[in-house]
């Protein structure tokens, strides 16, 4: 496989196949999507945390919990089988309804992992806000 390098950065050309780097500027972080990112990232990061949250407590225990079975029709069901069997019918039927978070398994690592984050990333923003304002005060005078 014959190589020839033009210059490092801007191309390889590989057996009449030329690569181009798609980003020729290397100082490209002041671009439109990075000033967003590092302007957004903060209320993304809550964004996904509260999604996750109303995900795992809310809408996953609903889910699970509404069966499109009717209660009354499998208690009927329940009640015709013999007494051994009824108990273990009802315990079946108890146990896969029921949601087990999963967040809070590990001991809730989880959320102590985002309350660190999201905890951190408050204390910053008030941190930005403070010099902000001294900025702002010592340039007024």
């Amino acid at each position: 496989m014959a190589r020839s390098r033009t210059t490092a950065i801007e191309r390889e050309q590989i057996d009449n196949i030329t690569v181009t780097p798609v980003n020729n500027n290397q100082n490209n972080s002041n671009g439109p999507i990075s000033k967003w990112l590092r302007s957004m990232w903060r209320p993304l990061s809550a964004v996904t945390y509260l999604s996750i949250c109303i995900f795992d407590f809310i809408v996953a225990p609903y889910l699970i919990q509404a069966q499109p079975h009717d209660l009354a029709e499998i208690f009927r069901y329940v009640l015709q089988m013999p007494t051994e069997q009824q108990s273990e019918a009802l315990a079946i039927m108890y146990a896969k309804g029921q949601w087990s978070s999963l967040t809070l398994q590990g001991g809730g690592l989880f959320h102590i992992a985002f309350g660190a984050i999201l905890g951190a990333a408050a204390w910053t923003r008030g941190m930005e806000k403070r010099e902000a304002v001294v900025v702002e005060r010592a340039s007024g005078i």
